[in-house]
């Protein structure tokens, strides 16, 4: 929003020390939005996955340790 409202131009103080993706022609508005889409499902299918894993690896953990679940 700041780079529409005339905020983020190139003599912000922020885009003289690291490069801001839209400011310095980098990418474009849309490429922004699809890139942050992207890397952030890819951010939740890897978190989903690593969820996945250690709930199976604690359940099997506790089960090792107690003996198991049947006498």
């Amino acid at each position: 929003m700041d780079f529409r409202e005339g905020v983020g131009t190139d003599n912000y103080f922020r885009a003289k020390y690291g490069p801001q993706p839209i400011v310095s022609g980098l990418l474009s508005e849309k490429q922004l939005l699809k890139w942050a889409i992207i890397t952030t499902f890819i951010g939740l299918v890897i978190g989903g996955y690593l969820v996945i894993v250690l709930i199976a690896l604690g359940f099997l953990i506790i089960t090792l340790y107690s003996g198991g679940p049947f006498h």
